[in-house]
């Protein structure tokens, strides 16, 4: 029993990423190898600005993209709350979603988030204001 412990313990610590943040606010995941801006906390935009403001972005260059919901998910940590992130992230904002370019299977009108604060993973329509972070 006591093996079977330390394996999943020492899977789990395999599958945990791990973060290192630059000057420039970019924090890099070294399981992916995803880069995400973490400069500022970006006021709330509709879905589609959120698309425009990233893909205009030039921090350290250019290639900045609103993250796929699976890629905004890798950055969840479960065994954290308010926020459930990892702490490299200076800036998160706690009391909204956030936004990922990945479009409900119902209707485009619903895109999908994450919600800082506790994890959760849900689908809003992108008629509304919430945050983001872009990645590249």
């Amino acid at each position: 029993m006591k093996k079977i412990g330390l394996i999943m313990i020492a899977l789990l610590s395999i599958a945990q990423a791990e973060f290192t943040r630059a000057d420039t606010g970019i924090v890099t995941d070294s399981q992916t190898g995803l880069e995400w801006q973490d400069n500022t906390i970006p006021s709330t935009l509709y879905e589609t600005d959120a698309i425009s403001y990233c893909n205009g972005l030039d921090l350290e260059g250019t290639g900045w993209r609103l993250p796929n919901i699976n890629e905004l998910k890798s950055l969840i940590v479960d065994t954290q709350f308010a926020p459930s992130i990892d702490a490299v992230f200076e800036n998160t904002a706690t009391d909204t979603f956030y936004w990922s370019s990945t479009s409900s299977k119902v209707t485009t009108r619903e895109k999908w988030y994450v919600h800082f604060s506790n994890g959760t993973i849900g689908k809003y329509n992108y008629d509304y204001n919430h945050r983001f972070r872009c990645v590249r």
